[in-house]
């Protein structure tokens, strides 16, 4: 059962604020998307954009009060494998510089460095970030 586009914009909100969390309309669109992939958890969900053998995380998130538990690393374990199980080679995704609990994240699970995009996020107070564009090959 996919998860109704109005919990994922709440929990989006929970989650980010800049940038902007996505409104439900936003998710809903996505997931009537072809080749959109979502895996959820009670606390959590991934979004996936699959293109030939290439896919995008395009958000992960997980409520602020349940982090720490292993949840986003459970929802990208579990990303990776049903990508596999498609035939998508590689997997990329973009993450603010700033955002070093996400970027351990990542670290950990394998996805490097390959590109930059500068001062492409900006924050409230109008500061700017750069995003950094990771990825991974899908043994």
């Amino acid at each position: 059962m996919t998860p109704d586009p109005a919990w994922l914009a709440r929990l989006h909100a929970a989650c980010f604020s800049a940038p902007r969390p996505w409104s439900a309309d936003e998710f809903r669109e996505l997931l009537e998307a072809p080749g959109t992939l979502l895996l959820a958890h009670d606390h959590g969900f991934v979004l996936a954009q699959c293109a030939e053998n290439e896919a995008e995380i395009l958000t992960i998130a997980v409520h602020p009060e349940q982090r720490g538990q292993g949840i986003a690393r459970n929802l990208i374990r579990r990303l990776e494998s049903r990508l596999r199980t498609i035939g998508v080679g590689r997997i990329f995704l973009e993450v603010s510089d700033a955002n070093q609990a996400a970027r351990a994240l990542y670290a950990s699970a394998g996805y490097r460095q390959a590109g930059r995009r500068k001062s492409y996020y900006r924050a409230a107070d109008g500061t700017r970030d750069d995003a950094l564009i990771l990825s991974k090959k899908l043994p």
